[in-house]
């Protein structure tokens, strides 16, 4: 690793929190797998735009109510638009085949154009058909051809191909508009799909906008070769200490595989398990502790914790029998054996445990290979422990969604395993972060968001894939679209009703890193995020508190409506609130913690008839570089009408003072005119 490539975002002597991030986003960060276990920096967010139906029914995809945001002219959609700086990193698309009471070819699907406009330029960087950008006929067209980008070809229609994939980077300093212009034969069917993940970054880094000619290429070599491996460590072993290990155990009896005082870290574990029965992979368990804390952070049987699933549900016969491999996890039921490369650090121990809660008497042996402390690109203070949490759920128990992890504290997700029975692919992904009311990750279909489309099939990449299709046994790792989260995170499957059973159930694995705490309760972690202020539009008392003044107002009253509603119940988080709407502007004060790392705010508004709502943001009478962008459609109906959006105060305006004068100027909107209801302020504090 060259120094060139580090990046502190937040000096360690100057910021309360000392949490950093080495790697630069973009090509950086995706060649270097090893930094996976450092958090993110305070103001860091995970977002996407995706083709869902805002009504809450199941028309994601429609091209005028999910897939365009807004128009640029007459054809033009707008399918994605972000304030920077941040970097897209996941692209995944479905165009190429239309539902017509089964699957048909859209054979010039992919003459659509593609189009990628950077920092408000008005030419776009990028302009190609969609074919060429995701390499499908044309392979071999520069730069967008590799970076686990997939054109998948059709299993059941020769000649077809269901979906597109591509992580290939694409930073933005301020802003990034993606455009699609579809062809007459998309128009008439009415239908397509994408999901584009990006995050955002604090205000303070200075991220340079994509640019093919200033390239490092010989980073971009050493990014594409870290996503072309699969079932071998993509992290760099220079120094690294192999441990064999091996332990017998009776049925009924635990015993510790290995252990180790001191710091370090985890990079492999290849396990042998005898027998190797669909028993054995399901009730024996592995245990994994970290520093001498209260639970393990890992404890799942040792089958789940390689990759595979679904003990209570049809598909677990199978599943011991097959061959997984992926970038970081896999096992091979023909040669009976594991491997992990997750980077796993720790600071003074680390224990692994093996239960034999099977009826068998067992072998497990392998090796265990670890990163001394002294080539750790990372510290404890700016780290997180590794964890694994399997989570099964039922649509007779639990009836609108399946959780796929609710989580508190400081860290960020980083792969998941998903196996079901009875389960509905059209099950969208609703994902919480902070206390966010808004998912801030809203799929369109569960294989979607597996990086599949139409179902899937049993592909295998090193970074998605399945043992089965898209939905019954898929993996997704999250390594550079990480799900990052400040203080909590909630995910969520719904159960949709296209195939509305009544019998569903999932079983989904999730792999995390958590931030650590004083007391080494790791289930504990320390949040890193502190509720400071709020202030409710309406409230006379909070309205004279906060200073609250509005010019050209168009609008004040009340309104109930909901958030993102579920299919089967579209009501499911509903609230009454007052407001104002204005095309002028409104100011007011705030309350801070003066130690902060810049200061989060989140603003409640309804975007039903008005999707687009764009206004300047002004600090202390400092107007900051990007504006506070709200982008959907207008489609939203108004029982389904709230959002909570958010915009991140850089520390250089914030730190040091205890109360904030902010304004915010109408810009752009679909409905000349921005509307809030709520303010909540938050302080970055990193864990205090």
């Amino acid at each position: 690793m060259t120094l060139g490539i580090f990046l502190f975002i937040l000096g360690l002597s100057s910021s309360p929190s000392a949490f950093a991030q080495l790697a630069e986003p973009g090509f950086s960060a995706m060649a270097h797998p090893e930094l996976l276990p450092m958090l993110y920096p305070p103001g860091t967010r995970t977002m996407q735009f995706s083709s869902q139906d805002l009504t809450g029914m199941n028309e994601d995809g429609d091209l005028l109510k999910a897939f365009s945001k807004y128009l640029i002219g007459p054809n033009e959609h707008v399918i994605f638009d972000a304030f920077g700086p941040g970097c897209l990193y996941r692209q995944q698309m479905n165009i190429w085949t239309h539902w017509d009471y089964g699957l048909t070819l859209n054979p010039h699907a992919g003459d659509s154009r593609i189009r990628f406009y950077f920092d408000d330029n008005p030419r776009p960087s990028i302009d190609l058909s969609v074919d060429e950008y995701f390499g499908g006929m044309k392979a071999g067209f520069a730069p967008f051809t590799f970076m686990d980008s997939a054109n998948a070809p059709d299993p059941v229609i020769p000649g077809d191909k269901r979906f597109a994939v591509s992580y290939y980077p694409l930073t933005f300093a301020k802003r990034l508009r993606v455009t699609v212009t579809p062809v007459d034969s998309i128009i008439k069917d009415g239908l397509a799909w994408y999901q584009f993940t990006y995050l955002l970054y604090p205000p303070s880094l200075n991220v340079r906008s994509w640019d093919p000619r200033k390239l490092d290429s010989s980073l971009v070599s050493s990014a594409a070769r870290v996503f072309a491996v699969r079932g071998a460590d993509p992290k760099p072993r220079a120094g690294n200490r192999s441990s064999p290990v091996s332990i017998k155990l009776p049925k009924g009896t635990a015993g510790t595989l290995f252990s180790v005082d001191g710091a370090g870290a985890l990079a492999s574990l290849k396990l042998k398990l005898a027998p190797f029965l669909i028993e054995t992979f399901y009730d024996v368990r592995i245990r994994i502790t970290w520093d001498g804390a209260s639970e393990p952070a890992v404890d799942l049987p040792i089958g789940v914790f390689f990759g595979g699933g679904g003990k209570t549900l049809s598909v677990a016969p199978m599943i011991p029998r097959r061959k997984l491999a992926n970038m970081f996890y896999g096992f091979d039921g023909s040669t009976r054996e594991f491997y992990s490369f997750w980077p796993m650090p720790f600071w003074s121990s680390a224990r692994i445990e093996i239960v034999n809660d099977s009826k068998e008497d067992i072998v497990v042996s392998g090796d265990v290979e670890q990163t001394p402390k002294d080539r750790l690109p990372y510290t404890k203070a700016n780290s997180g422990y590794f964890h694994a949490a399997e989570r099964l759920s039922s649509e007779e128990e639990n009836g609108v969604f399946a959780t796929a992890l609710e989580a508190k504290g400081h860290g960020h997700v980083v792969g998941i395993s998903f196996y079901s029975q009875d389960y509905s692919m059209d099950g969208d992904e609703f994902t919480y972060f902070d206390g966010n009311r808004t998912p801030q990750v809203h799929g369109d279909g569960t294989e979607d968001d597996h990086n599949q489309g139409w179902g899937g099939a049993a592909y295998q990449t090193p970074l998605w894939g399945s043992l089965i299709d898209g939905f019954t046994g898929a993996y997704r790792i999250y390594l550079n679209d990480s799900y990052v989260f400040s203080d909590e995170i909630k995910m969520r499957y719904e159960f949709s009703t296209w195939e509305d059973t009544k019998k569903a159930k999932t079983d989904i694995i999730t792999y995390y890193y958590l931030a650590a705490n004083d007391r080494r309760l790791i289930k504990v972690a320390p949040t890193a995020l502190k509720l400071t202020d709020k202030l409710d539009i309406g409230n006379a008392n909070d309205e004279s508190l906060h200073d609250y003044r509005i010019d050209g107002q168009t609008w004040a009253g009340a309104l109930t409506s909901s958030y993102d509603g579920y299919e089967k119940n579209v009501d499911l988080d509903s609230l009454t609130k007052d407001g104002r709407a204005f095309r002028g502007r409104s100011s007011f004060n705030i309350n801070i913690d003066p130690e902060n790392d810049g200061v989060r705010l989140r603003k409640l508004l309804s975007r039903s008839g008005n999707g687009v709502q764009i206004g300047s943001v002004w600090v202390d009478g400092v107007e900051l570089a990007q504006p506070w962008g709200v982008i959907f459609n207008s489609s939203a109906p108004a029982n389904q009408s709230w959002v909570d959006s958010e915009y991140e105060l850089p520390a250089r305006l914030t730190r040091g003072k205890s109360r904030l004068r902010i304004e915010i100027r109408h810009l752009k909107s679909t409905r000349n005119e921005l509307n809030e209801f709520r303010y909540t302020v938050f302080s970055h504090v990193g864990g205090r």
